[in-house]
């Protein structure tokens, strides 16, 4: 070291303090980078689980979803047939209730039996009402020979001549 004189030490020292100095900034930014790139990396982790997390509430929301939808779609075949069920008995119901007989006015336009009348609202028939007609006039005498002279004593003396 002798050849190296007073100042070709000094700026060899300064030279060594220079590296060493850019040395220790380089380790002191290569750390801090270190530490971002740790926190970053704890960070994406996070980020990570988090989605992870997110990802399985979707896919178990999307299953209870399918579950719920195959419970409607089942829900929905039952009232559709029971939907359909209504409508034939509406149907059905409607066209007895357009042949039935009104409660009040109606005509018959077809025959119409039914039993011996036994009691005063039971239905009759035409045949039965003239053999009733028959049997209780059977020997009873009327004349049809009234003149309008007859129906005159009538209204004025209260008898009629002539008609037994």
């Amino acid at each position: 070291m002798e050849f190296l004189d007073k100042v070709g030490l000094t700026k060899l020292v300064e030279l060594i303090k220079a590296a060493i100095k850019t040395t220790d900034d380089k380790a002191a930014a290569a750390s801090t980078s270190a530490q971002a790139a740790a926190t970053a990396a704890a960070t994406a982790q996070e980020t990570a689980e988090s989605a992870q997390t997110a990802a399985d509430t979707a896919q178990e929301t999307a299953e209870a979803a399918q579950t719920a939808a195959t419970a409607a779609d089942g829900k929905a075949d039952k009232a559709q047939k029971a939907a359909e069920a209504a409508q034939a008995t509406a149907t059905a119901a409607a066209g007895t209730a357009g042949n039935a007989m009104p409660k009040t006015g109606g005509t018959f336009t077809g025959a119409v039996s039914g039993i011996a009348p036994t009691e005063e609202t039971n239905l009759t028939t035409k045949s039965y009402v003239d053999d009733a007609i028959a049997s209780a006039t059977a020997g009873v005498v009327t004349d049809t020979a009234i003149s309008d002279a007859d129906v005159t004593n009538i209204w004025e003396y209260g008898t009629i001549t002539g008609v037994i």
